[in-house]
């Protein structure tokens, strides 16, 4: 056959494949419609217990964790060879309300990043990379001769700790022939000073060096007889964060449950508005929350509240209006993001309305509005934007207007930061009538949980000054 036969065929093929693939996704979008669930019955419904308590992991835990979904009276029973791969639908069903306006919550619930709170209070440790960066604190002299003493001398650092014995002290700022002097840690004093020799000087002797002078760590060496290397054990830190107890409760009286409204709104109109302020409060924790154990009067006991990401974060970005963000200020910017940190090559940036704005000035990010946006998860489209340093996913996120940061906002590495559930998204039928206590149909929906962030310096948080 000719090319024009084949291609005629070609064609003809794929106008076939395409309608079957229309067919395909109508049926598909059909049936998820269908499955939405309309009400808080319909929500219990989704876990096939009604009048009991259904259990649902917010995502489910890491390769490393044991499997952490809860086992309550009334919820379907686990077996010992269920894996626990079954997606239940009432944690799909919370992150399809309105996911775009939930970015934090809806991305680590999709991205599954969640291990099992065994307490109210979780300890967490992480180790970060040792640096490489040193810089010295007194200075040193220049050598009088090329004696033992010119040629082993104790330089003061700043962090004597960095260094072990062996390593390569590498200085730009001094050059020797040409080439920046490089020096060997002969041993590491208490006083926070390390002896050093020379490795590119005449003779070995050690030349001056001033004060306040930038030095770098470089690689070891060792002779041939050494039998060992130098240990240098990093200690990990300890931080914590307290989980934080949220409730929803969406309730109809039953008199007016078989009433028909005027306007139409009803219990399933109610139970989307009472979740939509569900996801805007645990969103709101998730970002702003203070850490604290608050005692409260009225209800005689404890309260915990949760740290939000946004005041975790050491380091700050600032703009000024009057300043603006130029390129030049977005260079250093992605370079402070993403250099020199143990973080992802890609980071996500979640900002207010007016930050957003002033960051799709610049022109390097008008240059890249006319790509695609890229759907990270169901629902949600994020810009994206390439650097020299790494890659910037832009949101526009609008808690950040709503709570007086319209000018702020904060870029997260979301590979370390993950959910910590002690009581996994779950809801129950009040027995409210039953009791005596109120003629209303009631559901209550909970989740206990925070969040754990990890090495501080893979984030950021950006702050309009002035």
């Amino acid at each position: 056959p000719n090319l024009n036969t084949t291609m005629k065929k070609q064609t003809f093929h794929n106008v076939a494949k395409a309608m079957s693939y229309m067919v395909l996704v109508a049926i598909c979008a059909f049936s998820a419609f269908a499955a939405i669930p309309g009400s808080a019955e319909a929500l219990i419904a989704l876990v096939g217990n009604e009048g009991g308590v259904g259990t649902v992991m917010a995502a489910t835990t890491t390769t490393l964790a044991v499997n952490t979904r809860e086992t309550v009276d009334g919820a379907r029973p686990r077996s010992a060879t269920d894996p626990g791969h079954i997606q239940d639908d009432v944690s799909r069903f919370v992150t399809m309300i309105k996911p775009d306006d939930f970015t934090l919550d809806t991305l680590l619930r999709d991205m599954e990043s969640s291990e099992k709170a065994t307490d109210l209070i979780v300890n967490f440790e992480e180790v970060e990379f040792r640096g490489r960066e040193d810089v010295t604190t007194a200075a040193l002299a220049a050598p009088t001769g090329t004696t033992d003493a010119d040629k082993f001398r104790d330089l003061a650092v700043g962090n004597s700790d960095l260094w072990v014995k062996g390593e390569t002290v590498y200085i730009p700022g001094v050059l020797i022939s040409g080439k920046p002097l490089q020096l060997r840690v002969e041993k590491v004093n208490s006083n926070n000073t390390i002896q050093v020799t020379g490795i590119n000087t005449a003779d070995n002797v050690v030349p001056a060096i001033a004060d306040a002078t930038t030095i770098y760590r470089g690689a070891t060496s060792y002779g041939e007889l050494r039998a060992k290397a130098e240990n240098k054990t990093l200690i990990p830190g300890n931080r914590f964060n307290y989980c934080q107890r949220h409730l929803a409760q969406v309730e109809e009286g039953y008199i007016r449950s078989m009433l028909e409204t005027k306007s139409g709104f009803n219990i399933q109109d109610q139970n989307f508005i009472r979740m939509y302020d569900f996801r805007t409060e645990m969103e709101w924790a998730s970002i702003f929350g203070t850490k604290n154990k608050t005692w409260s009067k009225e209800e005689n006991e404890f309260v915990y509240t949760q740290e939000g990401v946004y005041h975790q974060l050491t380091k700050q970005l600032d703009w000024t209006a009057a300043a603006g963000i130029t390129n030049n200020t977005w260079i250093d910017w992605t370079k402070q993001i993403f250099a020199d940190n143990s973080g992802a090559e890609d980071r996500v940036a979640l900002v207010g309305k007016e930050l957003m704005a002033t960051i799709l000035k610049i022109d390097s990010v008008q240059k890249q509005q006319s790509e695609e946006r890229v759907e990270l998860v169901p629902g949600m489209k994020i810009m994206r934007v390439e650097t020299s340093f790494g890659i910037l996913y832009l949101k526009h996120h609008k808690l950040f207007d709503t709570v007086g940061h319209a000018n702020d906002g904060m870029v997260v590495d979301m590979t370390n930061i993950k959910r910590r559930p002690f009581l996994a998204l779950n809801q129950r039928k009040l027995g409210l009538r039953e009791a005596g206590i109120s003629n209303v149909n009631a559901t209550l929906i909970e989740e206990i949980f925070c969040l754990e962030t990890r090495y501080l310096d893979a984030h950021a948080r950006i702050v309009k000054t002035a």
